[in-house]
């Protein structure tokens, strides 16, 4: 595979996020030409895509081809790759900013989502805005004063 240096962009796959997403990747069929194309530049050409909301045909240029990006794309949405690359990175995340003992506590019972009352909301302890008797949109204490 022909590696090329490019400026990053900021979409751009982590090493670490490289590492855990590799084992997860199809190995290339057996027989054949051998793959030519480098899957972590796909991979980065796939999240900038979903990341900017840029169409296919106007991916950059130094990513590999948009047809290229976008039958792997094809592939591993129809064969689950795609929900499982998804699933992998999702739980790495998790594990690395909350940790398990966090995300298995239960939200503690509060007295503050009671309501205290006819004005307050629930769990603010804030009074409602009042609604506006006046045409011009002006709430009734501000038409007053003016």
């Amino acid at each position: 595979m022909d590696v090329t240096v490019r400026k990053p962009y900021p979409t751009d796959l982590t090493d670490l996020q490289w590492e855990i997403i590799q084992v997860v990747l199809p190995a290339a069929r057996p027989g054949g030409r051998p793959r030519s194309v480098d899957l972590r530049e796909v991979l980065n050409a796939i999240v900038y895509v979903n990341r900017s909301g840029c169409q296919w045909s106007m991916l950059p240029h130094d990513f590999p081809a948009k047809s290229t990006v976008y039958e792997y794309f094809s592939q591993w949405r129809d064969d689950g790759t795609w929900q499982e690359l998804l699933d992998v990175l999702r739980e790495g995340y998790r594990e690395v900013h909350a940790p398990s003992h966090e995300r298995t506590r239960a939200p503690r019972a509060s007295t503050a989502s009671r309501s205290r009352g006819p004005n307050t909301r629930a769990g603010t302890g804030m009074t409602r805005a009042r609604k506006s008797r006046a045409g011009s949109g002006r709430s009734w204490s501000i038409r007053w004063a003016c």
